[in-house]
Parts: C-alpha cells; sequence; structure tokens
C-alpha cells in the first residue's frame, strides 16, 4: 500500500480515519463527492466496491488488518449512562457535550490537522495500517480521501465515501461521517499542568525508595503490588515514555528487561482508555496529535519496531460468573491469552500502529475483564469452571 503524503496544518486537528480491526463493512460502495457536487449537497458517482473502511458493529466480529473495520464496543454516550463512572477521570465534556468543551471547534476538518487552538470533529477514514496516515485513492478529482460513513439513521451499519483531497472539499448534507469517540483519552486536551500533576504523582510512586515494580495482568505498573490504576496516570506515563522522559525511563527500567518500550506504552495507553472501550488506529493517530507526540518534521508516530504477541499473556486469572439461574455466583478461571484469542482480533502481520493499536487495546479489555466483578456467563479460555 502506498503510503501518502499531504501538509500537516497547524491550526486544527481534524478529521479521523481507520484501518479498523473487527467488522467488515455491510456494504463496500464507495461515492465520490467533489467539490461542485458538495456544494449542491449531493453524492456523486459510484466508483465500484472493495473499498477498506471502518464499521462499528460489536467489538469481535468479523476479520481484521487493513481490508476490515473494528467497531465500538459501545458509544461514550451510552457508557456515561449506563456506567458507574465514580472511578473515571474524564473532564465532563468527553461525553458529547461539545457545548462545554473548551477546545471544541466549529470548522470542517480535514485529515492531517495538527493541534491547535480549537479541534474540529473527528472523522473515521481508512488508514495506512503501518503509519496512521489516510491513504489516498485517485478519483475524478484527482486524489481523494475515503471516508466511512452511517448506512442508516441509526449507524449501525457503515459505507465509504470518497471526498476530495482539496481542504474546501465537505461531504454534502444527509451523509454523516462515522466519527471518532476519544473517551477518557480526551484528557489529553486537559491544560498540560493537570498531565504534569498526574506524571509527578506516578513518578513519586515508582522512584520512591525501597519499592518493587512489577506489572499487573493486563500489563499495567504495580508498586509493591498495588497497580497503578489512574487512567490519568497511566496516561502520563504513556506521554512520558513516548517523549523519552528519562527520569521515567529510568525508574522503568527493571520492567523493560522483560517488555519492550513500545510494548509497555501500549499497556498505558490501555489503562488510560475507557474500560468498556475499543481502541483503533484513529484513536490512537489522533490521541498522538493531540498529546504533541509526533516528532517535529514527520507526519505520526513510528511504531515500525512495535513487537509483540499474545505469551505476555500466558497467565491465569480467577473470576466470577452467574450460574445458568442467573442469581447462583460460581468461580472460574481463566488463560488471559487464551481468552484473548477468543475474543480479540487477530495480530495484524505488518506491524506498525496496527500491531500497536492490537497490543493496547489487548491490555483494555484485560483490564475490562478484571474490573468486571461478575460476569454473566463462562468466559472463553476458561481452563476451570
Amino acid at each position: 500500500m502506498k503510503t501518502p503524503t499531504f501538509s500537516i496544518k497547524t491550526t486544527a486537528i481534524a478529521a479521523s480515519v481507520a484501518v479498523l480491526l473487527a467488522a467488515p463493512l455491510a456494504a463496500s460502495s464507495a461515492g465520490f463527492i467533489g467539490d461542485a457536487q458538495a456544494a449542491q449537497g449531493t453524492g456523486g458517482q459510484q466508483q465500484g466496491g472493495g473499498a477498506t473502511g471502518g464499521g462499528q458493529g460489536q467489538k469481535g466480529a468479523g476479520g481484521q488488518g487493513a481490508q476490515g473495520g473494528q467497531g465500538g464496543k459501545t458509544g461514550i454516550s451510552r457508557v456515561l449512562e449506563a456506567e458507574d463512572d465514580s472511578d473515571s477521570d474524564r473532564p465532563e465534556w468527553a461525553g458529547g457535550d461539545t457545548d462545554a468543551n473548551p477546545h471544541s471547534g466549529d470548522g470542517n476538518p480535514q485529515p492531517g490537522d495538527r493541534k491547535g487552538d480549537e479541534f474540529g470533529d473527528l472523522w473515521v477514514y481508512v488508514r495506512d495500517p503501518l503509519t496512521g496516515l489516510p491513504t489516498t485513492v485517485d478519483c475524478d478529482a484527482g486524489t481523494c480521501y475515503t471516508v466511512v460513513v452511517c448506512a442508516d439513521d441509526a449507524c449501525t451499519t457503515t459505507d465509504t465515501y470518497l471526498i476530495s483531497t482539496d481542504p474546501e472539499a465537505e461531504l454534502p448534507a444527509g451523509v454523516t461521517p462515522v466519527e471518532v469517540e476519544l473517551g477518557r483519552l480526551n484528557l489529553g486536551r486537559a491544560p498540560t499542568t493537570v498531565i504534569e500533576h498526574a506524571e509527578d504523582e506516578a513518578i513519586t510512586k515508582i522512584t520512591a525508595d525501597g519499592v518493587t515494580l512489577s506489572l499487573d495482568p493486563a500489563g499495567r505498573i504495580m508498586v509493591d503490588g498495588v497497580t497503578i490504576d489512574s487512567p490519568l496516570e497511566n496516561l502520563a506515563l504513556y506521554i512520558a515514555i513516548m517523549t523519552g522522559d528519562t527520569q521515567v525511563l529510568a525508574a522503568l527500567q527493571p520492567l523493560l528487561a522483560d517488555s519492550s518500550t513500545l510494548e509497555l506504552a501500549a499497556a498505558l495507553l490501555g489503562g488510560a482508555a475507557d474500560k468498556t472501550g475499543t481502541l483503533t488506529v484513529d484513536v490512537v493517530y489522533y490521541s498522538n496529535v493531540i498529546y504533541d507526540l509526533v516528532p517535529s518534521g514527520e507526519d505520526y508516530v513510528d511504531y515500525s519496531s512495535m513487537t509483540y504477541d499474545r505469551s505476555v499473556y500466558d497467565a491465569t486469572v480467577d473470576y466470577h460468573y452467574y450460574d445458568t439461574d442467573g442469581t447462583t455466583v460460581l468461580n472460574a478461571t481463566v488463560n488471559l491469552k487464551d481468552y484473548l484469542v477468543a475474543t480479540q482480533p487477530e495480530l495484524p502481520s505488518d506491524g506498525g500502529v496496527t500491531l500497536f493499536t492490537v497490543a493496547s487495546d489487548d491490555a483494555l479489555e484485560v483490564v475490562e475483564l478484571i474490573h468486571t466483578q461478575i460476569h454473566t456467563t463462562v468466559l472463553p479460555g476458561t481452563v476451570t469452571p
């Protein structure tokens, strides 16, 4: 797949696009939207099938990789309604209340825009599986991006549209793009003092005299057997690792003997995200842009050295589940590696940002598993029900 090149603006963050990791598109036709058609509010000519894109189906359904799409487990608004969020560090405006978001922008987003004073909506596009950059295709306008859009009012199925790379091009009226939801990872939009305070708190814990560092079942950092569970502290440590914070990296050296730096970073990002959410390439790419982690002069964070396989989860944890009567609580033991193999997308062979994303989402899946007090049924990978 050819890696596209395009300029990065400095005024506003923009759209989002996906190499998604699970459910394929329900329909594969791609409509082209040129400037004149956008002005008229009409769809363009059909471009044939086979375009890659993303869906919003339930996690674990379908295939994965550059030719498929992974849907979220649930929308953030539904998470806020259904979840006891007393342990969440999510700002009030992260649940979709854009009026309360001090950073919310009102312009039409374009893929590749950098963090600025305002933020536009984050759209789902088709992305390169290695770099996370939006991929380009030849079209009537010359070069286009592929935008993932809703195929029905409830957006339970998705389709794709081609949109010109011209910054002035817009989707026509009635065409609704699929948007990326960052959830707790919106914390990165908070003032830098908030992240700095969280990093100071985490550093104080991991550098205290005589402490023993280890990893919990999800790969998050433990200090004397106690997990650093705060999403904000996990996010601060992720940012510190990705920016090469020498104090943090020095303190974490005992852990890096058995875990690569990027593998640990993936677990930390998973620990910062919504427990009931899903990490996609879109989320990782735009989070990195928001956190100013993209190196100067580059268009993306380079994860080409990422190595990961699920053997790191070849361990067991105990859990509780309801018997078939729906009231009796039983005990069981599950092998985490087998559970992830059964419930998560296959590991991509290409590596890069897609492999990092799967590793991070694996960690998030384990976080959700161990935070659930009583499961509704026997889990896949259970070894002793």
